[in-house]
């Protein structure tokens, strides 16, 4: 349509494609696939607008403008003595050959973001592609006959739903048997991002040359012979000027949109998982982004400390958490997050032992009532899968609540074990000797973390000899207040970090920026 609109004589009417194939791709989550489909779409209109529709580099050439030629050139001319099963063999052989054809140029031109975001890039990944193929029409067409179907009636959508369902099974049947070996990039660390902008510097030079940055010029008249020229679109119908500035008024607000869109993606979450400890003064905040969103545990002392602390490695339009942590009702854990509660849409809130005897506790349940967050309670054993291969494991507080220890708020408060991959961090929250010394005959095995947020900030209570030696950590992270009434954390503690991994491997908030 927008070819018949505009004409092709300029390349006025890829704009509109361009943004609505963006926008398509933001709406639907950017989840692996469609980032690949988008990518793949950008490079082939980008091309078609320097006029490269045929470039090898940008590899959509052979998959899409001349995929038809490259067919008839493999199937040949049989010849008159050629046999009608020659014939059907040899269509089909060619059929067979674009195929592999297609789903490698799409596997080079997205190569990049598969092992970016995935960290390898399997063998058989065109081999399961050219199979599945059959399977994704037939998905295609049973998906669109189920809506049609459901909007008739719910049972008539169900049962054509079949149609869907039998394809997509199959498709994961295939993609299970498939070979497993893959090329592992978990080599690539911070720098992965300037691979990917090489690998596509490269693929736009192929695009560019030898034509160059010519085609600027051509394009440069191209609204004002768009607007000053309602004669016959080359290739297509009558269109009045007023059509014309119609679409134009559609197509360029699509394009900012869909501009804004990315520039907003670029400044998420990059795909790995970050865990930052927060300057917020004598008291908790830890934000933990993993590589799809966005998490947070603890909040700081002052109602409005966590917020300050959030307005840094959160971006200034994500009004949203996924998940909060109340690891207990003290204030220097808790008052700061009455605020994220009425400020930030928060899915859910994970908490242990509700303290009755907390003055906190009146404010917390009308901030819970107030945002309308749903609360999860959860003690020793509880998993938390916050995407894959991410987790949470909740250690602390035991099926049955501390009583009588001298401090039970403290010893009940939550303690999390967050995993990704071999990387692992400790959050121990304000635990004291009697928490962590079940901890340490329970599972000690299980307490071994690279990373370990320093119980209690410091405080002599905390951080006994078996704990640290079951943790074992090769970084310890100490959350405290400069210069604070209770003279967090202790030279005690402080020496015994250091003689297990060495001064350089202690950190703290109230000395150094935040840490992550």
């Amino acid at each position: 349509m927008s070819g018949w609109l505009l004409g092709k004589q300029r390349q006025m009417y890829l704009l509109a494609p361009l943004a609505l194939v963006r926008a398509y791709a933001l709406v639907s989550g950017l989840a692996p696939p469609v980032l690949r489909a988008a990518v793949m779409g950008t490079v082939y209109l980008a091309a078609l607008a320097l006029g490269r529709p045929s470039s090898v580099l940008p590899a959509l050439a052979l998959a899409l403008p001349y995929q038809d030629r490259f067919r008839e050139a493999l199937a040949g001319e049989p010849g008159a003595t050629a046999s009608r099963w020659v014939a059907a063999s040899r269509r089909f052989s060619s059929g067979i050959a674009v195929a592999v054809v297609v789903s490698a140029a799409a596997t080079l031109a997205t190569l990049p973001l598969v092992a970016f975001n995935f960290r390898q890039v399997p063998l058989s990944a065109v081999f399961v592609t050219v199979l599945s193929l059959p399977l994704q029409m037939v998905m295609l067409v049973g998906s669109a006959a189920t809506a049609l179907a459901g909007l008739l009636h719910p049972a008539l959508g169900q049962a054509v739903g079949w149609l869907a369902w039998l394809p997509w099974a199959g498709q994961n049947a295939l993609v299970a048997l498939a070979p497993a070996p893959v090329i592992s990039f978990r080599w690539a660390g911070a720098w992965a991002e300037g691979l990917v902008a090489a690998w596509y510097l490269v693929l736009a030079a192929a695009m560019l040359w030898p034509q160059g940055l010519g085609f600027l010029k051509s394009a440069s008249g191209g609204v004002k012979a768009l607007l000053a020229r309602p004669s016959l679109a080359s290739g297509g119908l009558p269109v009045s000027r007023g059509a014309r500035w119609g679409f134009l008024a559609l197509a360029v607000p699509l394009a900012l949109i869909g501009g804004m869109l990315w520039a907003r993606l670029l400044s998420g979450p990059d795909g790995r998982l970050h865990v930052y400890f927060l300057d917020v003064g004598q008291g908790d905040s830890i934000l933990v982004v993993t590589p799809q969103g966005w998490q947070v545990v603890d909040g700081g002392p002052g109602t409005e400390s966590a917020m300050r602390a959030l307005a840094g490695p959160m971006s200034p339009w994500d009004r949203s958490l996924d998940l909060v942590v109340l690891t207990h009702l003290d204030a220097d854990h808790a008052r700061g997050l009455l605020a994220v509660l009425d400020r930030l849409r928060v899915g859910a809130v994970l908490a242990g032992v509700e303290d009755e005897t907390s003055a906190l506790l009146p404010q917390w349940r009308a901030a819970m009532s107030r945002s309308q967050a749903q609360l999860v309670l959860v003690a020793e054993g509880h998993r938390i899968v916050l995407e894959e291969w991410v987790y949470l494991e909740v250690l602390n507080p035991p099926a049955q609540p501390w009583r009588g220890t001298g401090s039970d708020r403290n010893n009940n408060g939550v303690v999390l074990r967050l995993e990704y991959w071999e990387t692992s961090f400790l959050l121990t929250a304000d635990i004291e000797a009697a928490a962590e010394g079940w901890l340490a005959r329970s599972d000690p095995q299980g307490l071994a973390s690279q990373v370990l947020k320093v119980a209690h900030h410091g405080s002599q209570t905390s951080t006994t000899d078996a704990f640290l030696r079951a943790v074992s950590p090769a970084l310890a992270v100490i959350s405290a207040g400069e210069a604070n009434q209770y003279g967090h954390p202790h030279a005690t503690v402080v020496s015994r970090l250091e003689a297990e991994g060495g001064p350089q491997q202690v950190v703290r908030t109230d000395q150094q920026a935040p840490w992550r």
